[in-house]
């Protein structure tokens, strides 16, 4: 965990004062932190420690719209849209895209004993609520394309229920405004039931049929008018609580009956008090609803599934993002690495490289991570690149294969003659030798390597994350393992010493970017289309 939480070096010195104030101390059963170098005082995770990182370049949280009625409503804005970020800015600089990822949660968090529907007796209730509230509602919003690309599925999305575009009933007297076009982000529809009760609708993996788990939205427009008014006069208006209700997940059973809750980021938190992505809601629960499915893709066969849950809203003309976990971007991505690559020395340590070009035209990584100063062993590192794999076995290589003229090839990993998938990882053969593969380069195994008086190519360790793109913890796990095998300590300087270590960070770039799930835009679980096993 410490080399999860490490704030990296050239950060900004106040988040690097605000992740080192974190370092001693625990939880207790209702989330608040206890110091162990402060006599047991306890505080709010959201403290002090937090606020140090409020002095930044902040875009306005929110922008405004007049609808056609000559209405005039607050709409979402996005920090990535806002904030322009990109993973050049100068040291020191920051933006609210950046901010958006310094303001990650640097504590243990612990599932809290629900209070939602299952404890209180209303789960029956609810349902009953959801299956015949259908004589009011009105379209509040829905989206266009998946991350604002103009992108749209080749497969119709399967929703609970339609309504008719003109809605149901009377219209509501104030309705959120919604937006998911932007890099991971999944929201297809969302429909008002009562002044604060809301249907979402989770848009399917691109080019599939289902794999509904994943969300991450944001809204605005939270407060009524009156409300907003009295604020700018400097009156401090009371919060707005709204239900949200996510009625078609296909899983059985969540994580949410057993203490997990959202995670919501406010714009007017971050830019004013430092405080980034923080666990909330209340009233929360997980349920079979009475809509049938229509479709067995996914998990599940019969009925979806409701996860519902309540928020409450502070800030008048702010932008509340909401997600099913910490989001963590390809841009994110992109932003760390340019962080660790420009670190002084770092072409010594760390080398990037190319995997492959995936369908929608991004760059898949390879980082490679040795001693790349130790001119002695040199010889030992074997090919990291497409280019030099291609140059050492004649022309015939690639990633996965075994190297023989009539496949995608080897990629010498190990020092071994065959590739990920019919082979061996730092140099244990596991798969079974090809006789017709070329000795040569980086594909010498150490045996043949010994014989011609050469040392033997380093063992090589291989890592990836986020084949499936909804598991944004993997990127965090990922990020910490990558400061620490670039760090200085004698441990990461012994591991760069003695392996190769071959890092695919985020394997379904594609994926990620379109806030799908767990499949590629090819519509297929990748995780599922290995030659070998």
């Amino acid at each position: 965990l410490h080399d999860i939480r490490a704030t990296p070096a050239n950060q900004s010195s106040s988040a690097t004062a605000a992740a080192g104030s974190l370092k001693n101390w625990s939880m207790d059963e209702n989330g608040n932190r206890t110091d162990n170098n402060n006599n047991g005082n306890q505080e709010s995770a959201s403290s002090s420690e937090r606020s140090s990182l409020k002095s930044v370049n902040i875009c306005p949280p929110f922008a405004e719209s007049v609808l056609p009625n000559g209405v005039k409503v607050i709409v979402p804005q996005h920090p990535s849209k806002s904030g322009n970020r990109n993973a050049t800015l100068p040291a020191g600089q920051n933006n609210s895209g950046q901010l958006l990822l310094d303001c990650w949660p640097n504590y243990l968090e612990r599932l809290l004993p629900s209070s939602g529907m299952n404890a209180n007796g209303n789960l029956a209730a609810l349902m009953r609520d959801d299956s015949n509230s259908f004589s009011r509602m009105h379209l509040a919003y829905e989206s266009l394309s998946a991350a604002g690309k103009g992108l749209a599925s080749k497969c119709p999305a399967p929703i609970p229920y339609s309504m008719p575009a003109e809605g149901v009933g009377l219209p509501f007297e104030h309705t959120l405004t919604f937006d998911s076009e932007f890099e991971s982000g999944n929201l297809l529809r969302a429909v008002q039931k009562g002044d604060a009760s809301y249907d979402l609708f989770l848009r399917s993996d691109l080019h599939t049929a289902g794999h509904t788990q994943w969300f991450y939205f944001a809204i605005a427009n939270t407060h009524p008018p009156e409300l907003v008014r009295l604020s700018e006069q400097g009156v401090s208006v009371p919060p707005v609580r709204v239900r949200f209700n996510i009625i078609n997940f296909t899983k059985p059973d969540s994580l949410f009956n057993i203490g997990m809750r959202p995670v919501v980021y406010s714009c007017v938190d971050a830019s004013t008090k430092g405080i980034g992505w923080v666990r909330a809601g209340s009233d929360i629960s997980y349920y079979s609803n009475s809509f049938q499915r229509n479709n067995n893709a996914g998990e599940g066969v019969a009925n979806y599934f409701t996860l519902t849950f309540t928020l409450e809203f502070q800030n008048p003309k702010d932008t509340v993002l909401i997600a099913y976990s910490y989001p963590y971007t390809f841009e994110d991505y992109k932003c760390h690495l340019q962080q660790l690559l420009d670190k002084p020395g770092a072409s010594g340590i760390i080398r990037q490289t190319k995997l492959c070009r995936t369908i929608g035209g991004e760059d898949c990584d390879l980082l490679v991570i040795t001693n790349f100063r130790d001119k002695e062993g040199k010889d030992r590192i074997g090919p990291f690149t497409m280019a030099a794999a291609e140059s050492s076995s004649g022309g015939d290589s690639g990633f996965g294969g075994n190297g023989s003229s009539n496949n995608n090839g080897g990629f010498g990993m190990g020092g071994n003659s065959n590739g990920f998938n019919n082979s061996s990882i730092g140099g244990n053969n596991l798969g079974s030798q090809n006789s017709s593969s070329k000795i040569s380069g980086g594909n010498m195994n150490r045996r043949e390597s010994s014989i011609r008086g050469k040392q033997p190519l380093k063992p090589a360790l291989f890592l990836s994350g986020r084949v499936h793109p909804g598991e944004t913890p993997a990127s965090w796990m990922m990020k910490g393992i990558l400061d620490f095998l670039t760090s200085d300590c004698s441990q990461a300087k012994l591991l760069r010493q003695v392996f190769v270590i071959f890092v695919v960070p985020i394997l379904n770039p594609d994926g990620v970017i379109y806030g799908n799930n767990r499949c590629s835009l090819a519509g297929v679980d990748l995780n599922r289309q290995w030659k070998l096993p």
